[in-house]
């Protein structure tokens, strides 16, 4: 569950698929009785668990959802697959099986009636593409990740990590002698977010030269809030906010972790 107008929806959402559970998100304050009352309601009617399907007379390669979640009530479970037919059209047939009340439970659907449907396709490529960003989390060989990644997006025209849209402008709006150059624009906080809270405990701890400078990131926020700098306006800022403060260092050193770990076992 993710709470706010920026959660990491991303990985919530994977999370879910990957334990067979279901992901909710609450955006408002208005909406948390409702969706709170529904997502328990999801917990407390799995309608069908351990559900799986297989082809009769057809496979079924690159299966999306892999596994296959928990049914729950009102929330569908929809799978995306590659299905080549090995017999004949009539006796092509999907078998999905479950536990449905605590009982086996098992339908055939025949795949001679399936209908055609724009956007299948897009929805099976969207899935592989989250199923190979997802894998570079155990995959050995980061690179070959990736140029599958950018083959799948290219030969279906999607944008993926690897792979973007463009637009070209064909009016030439920058001055022929004027340099390209780069600068970093500071965002704003998401929706909601109050920077007094934020930087609330920074601001307490901080020694006078410091606090000094918090106050004045506060009040340079509040005007991003109101209206976007100019480019060199925002160059600015975020030259002074890099002398105003640093954030936490959070991270852990990973690899020295994990080879104590190693020589402890």
């Amino acid at each position: 569950m993710g709470i706010g107008s920026a959660p990491n929806s991303f990985f919530m959402t994977r999370a879910a698929e990957m334990g067979r559970g279901t992901f909710t998100h609450i955006g408002a304050v208005t909406e948390v009785r409702e969706k709170m009352q529904r997502f328990f309601e999801k917990l407390e009617n799995p309608v069908m668990t351990g559900l799986s399907v297989q082809g009769i007379g057809a496979s079924l390669s690159e299966p999306s959802l892999d596994p296959l979640p928990d049914l729950y009530l009102g929330e569908p479970v929809i799978l995306s697959a590659i299905v080549e037919e090995t017999g004949t059209a009539e006796d092509s047939q999907l078998e999905l099986s479950g536990d449905y009340a605590g009982q086996p439970w098992k339908v055939l659907m025949d795949l001679s009636n399936a209908a055609e449907g724009e956007g299948v396709g897009k929805l099976w490529v969207r899935r592989k593409i989250a199923s190979l960003e997802a894998s570079k989390s155990y995959g050995p060989d980061m690179n070959a990740i990736d140029r599958n990644i950018e083959n799948v997006a290219l030969n279906h025209h999607l944008v993926s990590s690897r792979t973007s849209l463009v637009a070209v402008d064909v009016e030439v709006a920058r001055p022929s002698d004027e340099n390209v150059d780069t600068r970093k624009v500071p965002l704003n906080l998401p929706a909601g977010w109050d920077t007094d809270k934020w930087f609330a405990d920074e601001a307490e701890q901080a020694p006078a030269p410091q606090k000094a400078g918090l106050d004045q990131l506060r009040s340079q926020t509040r005007m991003l809030m109101a209206a976007a700098p100019s480019a060199e306006g925002a160059a600015a800022i975020a030259k002074q906010n890099r002398q105003a403060f640093t954030l936490p260092q959070t991270a852990t050193d990973a690899e020295k972790r994990i080879l104590i770990g190693l020589l402890i076992m």
